[in-house]
């Protein structure tokens, strides 16, 4: 059996201690690596390498600025991960991705934390929950791939979430959300998938929906909008389809839609009536309050589309 030193990192090393440890990093950048106890590690202002083993480990992610990259590995055991530093707020200060069973937080300076194994997050005492993985239907709803808040009332995706919105206040995935709560939904980094086709008349969600989805080419499927509602798909070539007229179980017609943001972003985007009913004689790149749209279709009935100054592809769908 041969041995070469050249193969060994921080990995192979663990204390072998059950008592409970506290490790504190400095300036630079720190390696603290933990044992089978319920150790405590708090990182310093460098890039550092935090790792718990076993336990219920805690890790705490302050004193930082500008850019740094930290990386939390939580091992085994039920473990916390606690980020609070000037500049940051919430989970919305920062944009999250993922690769693998890796996460990753990077703030608008460049700040970033990589972790795994974590069961608990906070963020400025702010508590977010993993959303529960479930089977996702557009009978049950569900969401994968997100943090929420009950609290905060607000979602955040960590990369490829699907989103069934069928479960935002009610039936056996809900996330603790009221029927009356405003949720905002933060996008990540990667594509998304989301479908908003929930009741919003009286007695079922009656909340404002507000949508930011970041990059990412991105999908809305099912709409029904509420003209308090706040959409942005953000960078990429995203794509809505909304659903107005009564016949289509939408909760207003396509004529009285008027969307506080409904907006593209930036990319070739595309704005889709085909599951509405009931439309006026004409439909725009404009129609219900849209904006930075470049691509438009329309719905099963006969109506006129009507383009812009940019390129455009305009599809009639079925209409005569």
């Amino acid at each position: 059996l041969s041995f070469s030193s050249s193969n060994l990192t921080y990995l192979d090393f663990q204390s072998t201690s059950t008592d409970a440890q506290t490790f504190n990093g400095t300036s630079g950048n720190d390696f603290l690596i933990g044992g089978a106890g319920i150790d405590t590690s708090n990182g310093g202002a460098g890039s550092d390498t935090l790792v718990g083993w076993g336990g219920n480990d805690i890790f705490n992610i302050a004193s930082k600025s500008g850019s740094y990259t930290d990386t939390i590995i939580g091992g085994a055991g039920t473990d916390t991960l606690n980020i609070a530093y000037t500049g940051i707020s919430s989970l919305k200060d920062f944009v999250l991705s993922s690769s693998g069973s890796d996460i990753t937080a990077t703030d608008s300076a460049g700040g970033s934390v990589i972790f795994n194994g974590i069961e608990a997050l906070t963020v400025n005492s702010i508590s977010y929950a993993f959303a529960p993985s479930t089977t996702i239907n557009s009978g049950d709803g569900g969401i994968s791939n997100a943090f929420y808040s009950t609290s905060q009332k607000t979602i955040h995706s960590y990369g490829s979430t699907i989103w069934y919105a069928q479960n935002i206040c009610s039936g056996d995935h809900t996330l603790g959300f009221n029927c009356s709560d405003d949720i905002e939904y933060i996008g990540s980094a990667s594509q998304e998938t989301l479908n908003l086709n929930i009741n919003r008349s009286a007695g079922n969600y009656t909340g404002d929906l507000t949508i930011d989805l970041k990059d990412g080419n991105d999908s809305i499927n099912s709409a029904k909008l509420i003209n308090t509602d706040s959409i942005d798909l953000g960078a990429g070539n995203d794509s809505i389809s909304v659903m107005f007229g009564a016949d289509a179980g939408g909760y207003q017609t396509i004529q009285n839609a008027s969307i506080s943001k409904l907006d593209g972003g930036s990319g070739t985007d595309t704005l889709s009536f085909g599951e509405s009913a009931n439309p006026p004689s004409s439909i725009s790149l404009t129609t219900a309050g849209a904006t930075n749209f470049e691509n438009l279709t329309g719905t099963t009935s006969a109506e006129t589309l009507n383009g812009d100054a940019n390129a455009n592809i305009l599809i009639g769908n079925s209409g005569a």
